[in-house]
C-alpha cells in the first residue's frame, strides 16, 4: 500500500491501463491537491516481463490541503516478479 499527494489543477483525472484511447473514464473533481492511497494484491500473479497477471488495484483520493511525500505504508513481504 503506498500513499502519495496528486496536484490536479485542472481538476481532470484521466483512468488509464498503459494506453490512451478517447473510452477511457475520466473523472471531474474540485481543482486543487489530494492524498492518492493504491491498495493492491494478487502482485505474486505477475509475469517476469511485468506485463500478465492477476493482480487488481484500489485507489482512493481525497482532498488534503498540503503536498505529502510519497510513502509506502504496506510492503509486499516477497520480491515480486519482474523486479
Amino acid at each position: 500500500m503506498t500513499q502519495a499527494s496528486l496536484a490536479l489543477p485542472s481538476g481532470r483525472l484521466l483512468i488509464s491501463m498503459q494506453e490512451f484511447d478517447d473510452e477511457l473514464p475520466r473523472i471531474r473533481l474540485t481543482p486543487g491537491t489530494y492524498a492518492v492511497r493504491v491498495y493492491s494484491n494478487g502482485l505474486h500473479t505477475i509475469s517476469e516481463d511485468g506485463l500478465d497477471g492477476e493482480d487488481r488495484y484500489h485507489v482512493v483520493l481525497w482532498p488534503m490541503d498540503e503536498d505529502h511525500p510519497a510513502q509506502v505504508l504496506k510492503r509486499y513481504p516477497e520480491p515480486l516478479p519482474g523486479g
